[in-house]
């Protein structure tokens, strides 16, 4: 199984999306996920995603999502089944951890939920690896 996030499309469809756009604004700081050993992390200022890459930009702390990869790929099936629609409820009955800058990630929440619905658009996800 294999998950990831081609950055410049994740990059620029987060940027395109007027929803995310809307919820991030005055978000300055980093969404970081962890998918199994993998970190994808996405840095924003003012909520404009300005760069996707492996490292936080800058000194603030990020708002951490992390989850096995088997999970990753349950939570960006198109339609997901129960408690894999949203990251709260995939914490809360699945293998989802929601942490790091806790304040954060509850002050912009509305943005980290909608950046499930386009990361499901973009994901690249291989069930067929090992």
């Amino acid at each position: 199984m294999s998950v990831t996030f081609p950055p410049n499309e994740l990059r620029d469809a987060l940027n395109r999306d007027p929803e995310f756009r809307l919820a991030a604004r005055y978000w300055n700081g980093a969404l970081e996920f962890h998918i199994g050993e993998q970190r994808c992390v996405v840095n924003l200022t003012e909520g404009e995603v300005t760069e996707v890459g492996d490292s936080v930009i800058g000194t603030a702390s990020p708002v951490v999502i992390s989850a096995p990869e088997e999970d990753w790929a349950k939570l960006l099936e198109l339609a997901p089944r129960p408690f894999y629609q949203d990251f709260h409820a995939a914490s809360a009955h699945h293998g989802f951890r929601l942490g790091g800058d806790v304040e954060t990630l509850w002050a912009y929440y509305a943005a980290v939920r909608r950046s499930a619905d386009i990361l499901r658009l973009v994901a690249v996800v291989d069930r067929e690896q090992g």
